[in-house]
């Protein structure tokens, strides 16, 4: 979950559109005035429980900290949101003697629907590839090239945009990724390339983070045995094929393919 910074950002990112998250409060609202003795307690220490030991920003800093800050919604997992809506919808429409309570939540679950229009997904917020694959038509196009250009017998490694990662790899069981996931989520890699690992170097080069210099990049590339390397066209220019001893293969719509020419096996 990208472009998130606190735990409510998440939670807003999670839920989507707003209206399941007014119905969630509302039914949780209801369900606390509904319920009585035993079930009030637990009903609260439920609450309390998940605000103390997941839905706070102290445990958001500390997951982003330790794992990465884009694993974090799957702490609102344990949250029974939908188990909740249920039951309170439920409870809400079978209750006689709380006609006013029932009236007031479901007007103001209904005008919040209403009132930020889209409550689901739909075809319209989809495009389905064409090609057999199913994949998307950028990741066979960059694909193909670098198969077409590939002259060893092993595994190709390549240095790619995230998006990419998985699509290259049910494409084809020869493409393997210089980049681990966990480099990808903001973790250490355990190599060390100078004062950086090898992975985020190759990364920040893709992402016009920080331009390495010419040794860093070279004790990166030969660390990974990189064949390949995928880059946006933003960020291209001479500094591949001067500083990096890359050779610029291929130039798609948004993407450029690199191959490195310090690896003799590609």
């Amino acid at each position: 979950m990208p472009d998130t910074q606190n735990v409510i950002d998440v939670i807003l990112t999670f839920f989507g559109n707003p209206g399941w998250l007014a119905l969630f409060g509302a039914s949780g609202v209801y369900l606390f005035f509904r319920c009585h003795g035993k079930k009030r307690i637990a009903f609260c220490l439920t609450i309390i429980f998940l605000f103390v030991f997941a839905l706070n920003d102290l445990v958001y800093e500390k997951v982003g900290e330790l794992l990465a800050y884009d694993v974090f919604y799957r702490f609102i997992w344990i949250v029974p949101a939908v188990i909740l809506m249920a039951v309170g919808i439920t409870a809400l429409i079978t209750d006689r003697k709380n006609k006013g309570l029932s009236i007031l939540l479901f007007g103001f679950t209904l005008w919040v629907f209403i009132l930020f229009e889209n409550t689901g997904m739909h075809t319209d917020m989809f495009r389905e590839p064409a090609n057999e694959y199913r994949l998307t038509d950028a990741a066979v196009e960059l694909a193909d090239v670098i198969l077409e250009d590939y002259r060893g017998s092993g595994k190709i490694s390549v240095a790619m945009p995230s998006q990419f990662v998985i699509q290259f790899r049910i494409y084809d069981g020869r493409f393997e990724t210089a980049i681990t996931r966990w480099a990808y989520l903001g973790g250490k890699s355990g190599y060390h390339g100078g004062t950086k690992d090898y992975e985020h170097v190759l990364m920040d080069l893709i992402y016009d983070n920080h331009r390495p210099t010419a040794e860093e990049f070279e004790q990166a590339a030969k660390g990974l045995g990189l064949d390949y390397i995928i880059s946006y066209n933003w960020n291209m220019d001479e500094w591949y094929t001067e500083m990096y001893n890359c050779r610029d293969i291929y130039r798609a719509k948004n993407y450029t393919v690199y191959k490195y020419e310090g690896n003799d096996a590609s």
